[in-house]
């Protein structure tokens, strides 16, 4: 884990952690997901050209992992780290203009993407024995990083990055004593400096309780991120979307 990382976690459970009472969870991830959309990269007020990243850069499905840490029940305090790329290699049909670079027709490209997520929420949670729901609000971290290259044409990378706030609700649903549904859904539109984007999160799964403590599960997660980055030359509009099967202890 990145040295920023790590500092976001201790000082959010260094603050936090003498108030809270003792249900706490840790909760592992696994996405297996697939990449569509499209996007351009200029610089120096150049706009780049729009390319479609399955039709031009040929991306197909990629994993990721993840990792949150929550504490309380009524009120509760959390985090979460996701990190997802997804790389490709097409030789691409048309020419593109990637930053400074001029991809002719026939080229060789290899291209990358990859998106950093870090957030902190509080949370409120109300329910019965077998129902409940709840809503969320907090901050997160997003940074997305691009490259593209080509042999005897050369490399070019761009970076959009910026803290935004995110606000979400979510239901569960306990069918058995161990086995429980749940949903949620977040996101926020957001203007940082010269960075406009909106971000949406959706997921639906299914865990059960393999002992008092461990759990496992599997379900459905969806991600859309729109940014336009304005000092960068840099707009994407990108679907990640794709099951993912997780593990967790609780106590």
């Amino acid at each position: 884990m990145h040295r920023r990382q790590t500092i976001f976690f201790t000082i959010l459970f260094t603050l936090f952690l003498p108030f809270l009472p003792a249900l706490a969870q840790i909760e592992g991830s696994y996405w297996m997901f697939s990449v569509s959309g499209d996007a351009s990269v200029g610089i120096d007020g150049l706009e780049g050209t729009r390319f479609d990243v399955e039709d031009d850069f040929g991306y197909d499905d990629e994993t990721a992992w993840g990792i949150s840490l929550s504490f309380g029940s009524t009120l509760e305090v959390g985090a979460s780290y996701l990190n997802f790329s997804s790389s490709a290699r097409e030789t691409i049909s048309r020419t593109i203009v990637f930053r400074d670079l001029r991809l002719p027709v026939n080229a060789d490209v290899s291209s990358e993407v990859e998106v950093e997520i870090i957030r902190g929420y509080l949370g409120l949670n109300l329910g019965l024995n077998r129902v409940g729901g709840g809503l969320l609000g907090g901050i997160q971290y997003f940074q997305l990083e691009g490259s593209a290259s080509a042999p005897n044409v050369g490399r070019a990378r761009a970076k959009a990055q910026a803290p935004m706030p995110i606000v979400g609700a979510r239901l569960w649903l306990r069918p058995f004593n161990r086995l429980y549904l749940r949903g949620h859904a977040l996101g926020m539109s957001w203007k940082f400096d010269d960075v406009d984007g909106t971000y949406i999160e959706y997921e639906a799964a299914a865990h059960l309780y393999l002992t008092k403590n461990l759990f496992a599960g599997g379900g459905y997660r969806h991600i859309d991120v729109d940014v336009t980055d304005k000092s960068e030359i840099v707009e994407v509009d990108l679907s990640f979307t794709g099951p993912v099967i997780f593990a967790g202890f609780a106590w």
